[in-house]
């Protein structure tokens, strides 16, 4: 009893202490479901476009910024990532499409109703004079949150510059 007295005060000493001098601290915590056990996983989709040999760069980026404020609105949609391809250096890059569209949508229901929502309808007239090919990645999880920092569950917020 005596120890877990002792614990207490420390660690709110100590938490009062980074308190006073502006430092954040993160206390670990154990990994537990983020959703209720009856709600079903979130879906990610994923779009790579290829486009024709005569899009413009003007017209690939259009496919970004409409997928952006288009599909962003549309039920269901918890959020949107929409960007040029980053890297194919490496042999297990997907070589063969231009722009991705990362797309987090509720649940697995939710897809169809995202596919026929007049937005997502929208979004693929405005863009198809342009677009060669659609593939898509669809899956179902939640995120897990990542273990970043030292281990030891105490972020000092110290910008080392590196």
């Amino acid at each position: 009893m005596h120890q877990t007295r002792s614990c207490k005060w420390i660690n709110a000493l100590l938490l009062s202490c980074a308190l006073a001098l502006g430092i954040a601290v993160v206390w670990p915590v154990p990994v537990q479901a983020q959703t209720p056990a009856d709600s079903t996983p979130a879906l990610h989709h994923l779009v790579l476009v290829s486009f024709s040999a005569d899009s413009t760069p003007q017209q690939r980026q259009q496919v970004i910024e409409d997928s952006l404020t288009l599909l962003r609105d549309i039920p269901g949609v918890e959020a949107v990532a929409a960007g040029h391809k980053a890297q194919a250096n490496r042999p297990v890059h997907i070589q063969d499409y231009d722009v991705g569209i990362y797309v987090r949508l509720s649940s697995e229901s939710a897809l169809a109703d995202y596919s026929a929502h007049p937005r997502h309808q929208q979004l693929l007239q405005r863009n198809k004079a342009t677009i060669a090919g659609i593939r898509v990645i669809d899956f179902v999880g939640e995120p897990e949150p990542a273990v970043t920092g030292s281990g030891l569950g105490l972020d000092l917020g110290l910008d080392t510059g590196e």
